[in-house]
């Protein structure tokens, strides 16, 4: 099926977990690719991509399409599809405060990045505005208009600071268009599932109560700014982890699910494949693929499962040393940013242990480390295999990747506490030493 055939009225095909094609009399817009590669080494779409990578390459070949692109965690930004590209093809971005998104799409060889600022974005008939996070480097939303349409491409910021929510709400009301939020409808992180002490039964209430609170987020904030309706996505992913029980496990946020726990009726019931056409009535569905993504156990039944790098070479007491080396480090960085970024020593003064695993998942290390003396009498344990530890060290992986990966295993004292600057510091650190 064409997605071009209604003149002057906005169609938007579902890609993959946060890629949508939005259309507007064959002027294209493709949002965070996601297509071929692994993300975060364990992650696959899942329904795989809708479309043909061939096609989607010919539309942008052509010049109709152009891509935005949010953020730079490996399921929003492809690198093997983004190698794929034409080196001229225009890629918008966020303009966040430091330039390692831009600097990573040009080492991809991209020479085309655009940076959305504070000021409105003119695209042919498309109209963007970015609502990043300027105090970070990692988040933004992105409102894409269209002569009958507006929606706000939310990704994984589905908590928008005041101004922004406000700046949404007066654009909603006086444009008279149909709105679209489209938000992140499920957890991303390694918790609970990767806390070992925790039983089925506890995980999967966490996993639930987790799940409904960012549900009712989103409906929060399309309620905030007056969005006709939610599109809950960039939750179309699979953990596929050889011996590990990870896969499938979180609640699937059918519009039916999400408009149950959020007690609304804004949810649609859009798919991975389907087709969405503004109405300003409430919008269209073409049902193309609806409810494939409930069966994701056809999927990926043999291919595409992370396997643990038992047969690589290395030095287990080179890494063990790597690990205390890491441990210090890190301590020196934190004093250095406490300082600079006037951090909160109760937030991020905490023990921090690596108990490190052979191939077995027998210890064989215990290294722990008392950032600011832990004064808020706080720990986090990450129990992690040296194989995986070593990738990190090496900086072949990111230190990220043993959470929102699930690489590792953890724990933490208090269990309710999520120590959110702390593990912020701890990925920033890798990236800007590795």
């Amino acid at each position: 099926m064409s997605i071009s055939y209604v003149k002057d009225r906005t169609i938007m095909a579902f890609i993959s977990h946060a890629s949508v094609f939005l259309n507007y009399n064959d002027e294209i817009i493709i949002t965070d690719p996601w297509y071929i590669s692994s993300a975060f080494q364990s992650w696959w779409p899942s329904p795989p991509c809708a479309y043909n990578i061939d096609m989607i390459l010919g539309l942008i070949q052509s010049g109709k399409a152009s891509i935005i692109i949010s953020h730079a965690h490996p399921d929003h930004i492809d690198k093997d599809f983004i190698k794929l590209l034409p080196k001229n093809t225009k890629i918008y971005i966020p303009k966040y405060k430091d330039s390692h998104f831009a600097d990573l799409l040009n080492s991809l060889g991209m020479n085309n990045v655009i940076e959305i600022g504070l000021k409105e974005l003119n695209i042919g008939s498309f109209k963007l505005n970015s609502y990043a996070h300027y105090d970070s480097d990692y988040d933004a939303a992105i409102s894409i208009e269209t002569p009958d349409m507006f929606v706000l491409h939310g990704n994984d910021s589905w908590v928008l600071k005041k101004e922004a929510s406000l700046k949404l709400k007066n654009i909603i009301e006086n444009n008279n268009k149909f709105s679209l939020l489209m938000g992140q409808g499920s957890s991303a992180s390694g918790y609970p599932l990767t806390y070992y002490k925790l039983k089925d039964s506890e995980m999967n209430t966490l996993l639930e109560n987790k799940n409904i609170k960012m549900i009712r987020s989103l409906s929060q904030i399309a309620s905030d700014c007056g969005f006709d309706k939610i599109l809950a996505y960039a939750c179309f992913a699979s953990i596929n982890i050889v011996k590990k029980n990870y896969r499938n496990r979180a609640p699937i946020s059918t519009a039916d699910y999400c408009n149950k726990v959020s007690n609304s009726s804004k949810f649609i019931d859009l798919s991975p494949g389907d087709i969405f056409i503004s109405d300003k009535k409430g919008g269209i569905v073409v049902p193309l693929t609806r409810s494939l993504h409930l069966n994701q156990n056809i999927f990926y039944k043999s291919n595409n499962v992370y396997k643990w790098p038992d047969e690589l070479e290395f030095n287990v007491e080179e890494c063990l040393e790597k690990a205390e080396k890491f441990c210090s480090d890190f301590d020196d960085y934190l004093i250095n940013k406490q300082k600079v970024d006037n951090l909160n020593k109760e937030e991020i003064g905490i023990e921090f242990k690596f108990e490190i695993l052979d191939e077995n998942e027998n210890i064989i290390k215990i290294i722990n480390y008392k950032y600011f003396n832990n004064i808020a009498n706080r720990t986090k344990i990450c129990r992690v295999r040296a194989s995986i530890l070593n990738e990190v060290l090496i900086g072949k992986v990111p230190f990220e990747d043993l959470s929102i990966g699930y690489l590792a295993e953890w724990d933490r004292k208090p269990l309710s506490r999520y120590n959110r600057l702390f593990m912020t510091c701890l990925k920033s650190f890798w990236y800007d030493h590795y």
